[in-house]
């Protein structure tokens, strides 16, 4: 199969991130794109692809590095050089009714709780995270990414992204600082930066930001399905920040993981933009579980 021989639906469009080869993902609502084609040659946090590796992307998928792209920077912004991309080569893209974006080992469930369970879960974390060891060949109908069971939801909501998770007593803010940036490395002044950018730049997001940041509940993952002019609304909040942000810090002998800082980051934009649409009350949001997937082959 070549990209993009599939039929495809032009009212739903999810976009599923690939660095490195990995089960194919590919049906009439699910385009699968290479992510970072741009360095393709290049090591990445999980370290070089051969010759082979590379060619069966170039084979199935489509990439982002063509048109109007940021591929060059996927090492920093990660699966936000594919939501650039679409955004950017709409068209191209297939100009759907709603865009989405999921990773290849993180998919929303579109199956509900009152239908027999997909496939045996190895675990269940906090927010509805499923934990599957792999992907079986009836995976993708089970978890309800098939056009019947996504536009069923969509009878109910403009937005569709992640179950929040909730820590005991820590807020976002102190999450990301005190936990998050150990974790990965990253600045803890990072968080307050971002702030002060959000405040400047777009002032009618500071109350939503307030609420969000110092709530307990987390949005995480960058995964979603919009409405078109939600979703162009939201990279239009995004990426200006993001570029005020990466500008801002100095990736100098760092390690991979703090290079990946711009992409963290926009976890937390996605959760005050969300919060900020919750607000307004305009847009019906509803909120799935998420499958995660063990095995990377």
């Amino acid at each position: 199969m070549t990209p993009d021989t599939r039929r495809k639906s032009d009212t739903v469009r999810i976009f599923i991130a690939y660095h490195r080869p990995w089960k194919l993902m590919d049906n009439a609502v699910c385009t699968p794109i290479h992510v970072g084609r741009a360095l393709e040659t290049e090591p990445d946090k999980d370290g070089g692809m051969d010759a082979k590796e590379i060619a069966w992307l170039r084979n199935n998928m489509i990439g982002d590095d063509t048109g109007d792209s940021i591929s060059p920077l996927n090492r920093r912004y990660c699966e936000l050089t594919a939501q650039y991309w679409v955004w950017k080569n709409y068209t191209a893209a297939g100009a759907p009714a709603y865009v989405g974006f999921m990773h290849y080992r993180r998919h929303l469930i579109f199956t509900d709780a009152q239908d027999p369970p997909p496939l045996p879960p190895v675990s269940r974390l906090p927010g509805n995270l499923v934990r599957f060891p792999e992907v079986s060949n009836a995976y993708m109908k089970n978890i309800g990414l098939t056009a019947p069971d996504i536009l069923r939801h969509l009878r109910d909501a403009e937005v569709i992204t992640v179950n929040p998770w909730r820590t005991v007593n820590l807020s976002v803010y102190v999450y990301y600082k005190n936990v998050l940036a150990r974790m990965a490395d990253l600045p803890p002044e990072s968080i307050d930066r971002t702030a002060e950018i959000v405040a400047r730049l777009r002032p009618e997001y500071k109350s939503a930001m307030e609420r969000y940041v110092n709530g307990l509940s987390h949005i995480d993952y960058s995964i979603y399905l919009m409405k078109k002019d939600i979703y162009f609304r939201y990279m239009e909040f995004l990426f200006p920040i993001l570029e005020r942000i990466d500008a801002s810090f100095d990736y100098r002998n760092c390690s991979m993981m703090r290079l990946r800082l711009p992409a963290y980051l926009a976890e937390r934009l996605h959760g005050i933009f969300v919060t900020k649409l919750l607000e307004e009350g305009k847009a019906r949001v509803l909120f799935r579980p998420l499958a995660f997937i063990d095995s990377a082959k």
